[in-house]
């Protein structure tokens, strides 16, 4: 794990930096051999300032916070110029940049991913409650007509969740799709996967 140190600046601000521990693998922006901890504290500085940063800006907001006033000058002078090529600034900030880019795309991934479980799970549970209540229901009535809709709707949405969306979709009335849903609760009952028992009301002995 690294460690954490700070190097208090003469406004009393304090920078935390981090310094990788022995048997961890070093990051193009961790303080390089050799580099004074002033010039790694202002390499911080330009990091941080994100994308858009620049030398230039890096020294203006720098000296601000130093509380020293450059005036009109608007270039920073020569040492930041060459300790800033010395020490390839450009090439650790934009290091960082692709690590926190590929930090976030995994971290939207997770939690597309978590989202997704969660809306499955939810969508199962409606369609139990939904099946369960179909039985109570009487077949001609509209309560099982809608019934029979939330049902072919949660299995659309679970389809399109698993990714298993028909290549071709077959039109079918209302009427094929309650019949399709009786048969399939008499099977379930048939085999004794449901505790439900159907009493179809148009069946003839």
């Amino acid at each position: 794990m690294a460690q954490k140190s700070a190097q208090k600046l003469s406004t009393g601000q304090e920078i935390e930096w981090q310094v990788a521990s022995l048997g961890q693998e070093a990051q193009p922006w961790d303080r390089m051999q050799g580099e004074s901890m002033l010039w790694y504290i202002r390499f911080e500085h330009y990091r941080l300032l994100g994308p858009k940063r620049s030398v230039g800006a890096t020294w203006h907001d720098f000296m601000a916070r130093e509380g020293v006033d450059v005036g009109t000058r608007r270039r920073p002078p020569r040492p930041w110029w060459e300790n800033s090529r010395v020490w390839n600034w450009q090439e650790r900030a934009e290091a960082w940049d692709m690590a926190e880019l590929a930090r976030l795309r995994r971290e939207f991934a997770e939690e597309a991913k978590a989202d997704k479980s969660e809306r499955i799970r939810l969508l199962k549970a409606y369609r139990g409650k939904l099946i369960q209540a179909l039985p109570q229901v009487d077949i001609k009535s509209a309560k099982f007509a809608d019934l029979s809709a939330g049902i072919r709707m949660v299995v659309d949405q679970l389809r399109s969740e698993y990714d298993d969306q028909p290549t071709q979709r077959l039109d079918i009335s209302e009427e094929e799709a309650d019949a399709a849903i009786w048969r399939g609760l008499a099977e379930l009952a048939a085999r004794k996967e449901s505790p439900i028992l159907i009493d179809d009301p148009d069946r003839t002995e």
